[in-house]
């Protein structure tokens, strides 16, 4: 973690997805995810300045300090694959879901929390983890989604054994 600036002592959400994949309603809910669970933060991918300053902004609008919310730069593959191992938690975007970039994170062992929709770009996440027999972390409602977060990243033992299982 000390390698890319992350605190030692936080839990870590992160989200790896291109920017425009982050629609409000899902940066809200993460949001709500911050704000409960206090010894966090959110680890996203800076892409654009524009796109980041807007990013702070809302959080910020939503009563989250914007030092919560972490940017990491664009990396060579293997940097960027090597750095997931410093997050707990990934959180996927809706209704776009992750592709390539679930594939990424569960290629070294970081847990990915999605929620599926009816359109095809809503279901790979899911769709990923159901062939991988992780059922468990898919979720179909933002409800159910924002109470999964918050079950995983306050209950490491139950973190620990989706880890192993993937």
């Amino acid at each position: 973690r000390k390698k890319y600036n992350l605190p030692e002592d936080k839990f870590i959400f992160c989200s790896f997805n291109n920017t425009y994949k982050i629609q409000p309603k899902m940066f809200e809910i993460w949001m709500e995810i911050l704000k409960e669970k206090h010894d966090s933060c959110l680890w996203l991918l800076d892409t654009h300045e524009t796109a980041k300053s807007n990013l702070l902004e809302k959080a910020s609008e939503l009563g989250v300090k914007k030092d919560r919310i972490l940017f990491g730069e664009r990396l060579v593959n293997n940097e960027h694959l090597e750095r997931h191992i410093c997050a707990d938690l990934f959180l996927d975007t809706f209704p776009i879901n992750a592709h390539t970039t679930a594939s990424d994170a569960l290629w070294v062992g970081l847990p990915i929390l999605t929620l599926s929709g009816d359109s095809m770009v809503s279901r790979v996440a899911g769709s990923i983890l159901k062939n991988l027999g992780m059922s468990e972390l898919v979720t179909t409602n933002y409800e159910d989604y924002k109470k999964l977060a918050l079950e995983l990243s306050n209950n490491q033992k139950k973190l620990n054994v989706i880890r192993n299982k993937i």
